[in-house]
């Protein structure tokens, strides 16, 4: 493996701190990622590769609707692992990168949600033997912009990242922290491979 490019003090310590190095590193050459921004309403997703960039980006509802009545609510679990098992089975993706769910600021039925959909993405991974990692999501703001970026910041490094992508179609902003969530692992992929 040769060194495309030099890694700074700053990308080594990173590196090091990081406990999922072996998963970065592991991503081959013409490998795809498929990040979720995992949430009550919707789930944005990004599915792309290391090199060839974005191929693919939207959102999806798994919550119960208004004709569903009468349907219990965990429906929404089912609905996200078969979407999963399409998504996984059409890209067969050699990573999964979800956002970690923020802890003390969601109410408790955002937070159940979210952490119900955590769990089936690390269990359907690793039944399946695919590398799945979770990043915090001050690591993905901290990349947008510097720890202070609120979804209109999102947005609009989103936008400049990937012209394939429409804030004026992303009402959360679900699929701008997909993209950049994409973002994050690709260049933890290269400094990876650079060490």
């Amino acid at each position: 493996m040769t060194r495309t490019s030099k890694v700074t003090p700053v990308e080594k310590r990173a590196i090091r701190v990081n406990y999922n190095v072996e998963k970065w590193a592991s991503v081959p050459y013409n490998g795809l990622i498929l990040s979720l921004d995992l949430s009550l309403r919707r789930t944005g997703y990004t599915i792309g590769g290391v090199e060839s960039g974005i191929y693919y980006i939207g959102s999806e509802k798994f919550s119960n609707q208004k004709k569903d009545k009468g349907l219990d609510k965990a429906i929404r679990y089912h609905r996200f692992m078969h979407w999963l098992t399409e998504k996984i089975c059409k890209y067969s993706p050699s990573i999964v990168v979800y956002e970690e769910p923020i802890h003390n600021h969601l109410g408790n039925a955002a937070r159940a949600v979210s952490w119900g959909l955590v769990t089936r993405v690390q269990e359907y991974c690793a039944v399946r033997e695919i590398n799945y990692i979770g990043v915090h999501n001050s690591s993905i703001k901290a990349l947008a912009y510097s720890g202070r970026a609120d979804k209109s910041d999102m947005k609009i490094a989103a936008s400049l990242y990937c012209d394939k992508y429409d804030p004026n179609l992303d009402d959360g902003g679900d699929q701008a922290d997909s993209i950049i969530l994409f973002k994050y692992a690709v260049e933890h992929i290269k400094v990876a491979r650079s060490l």
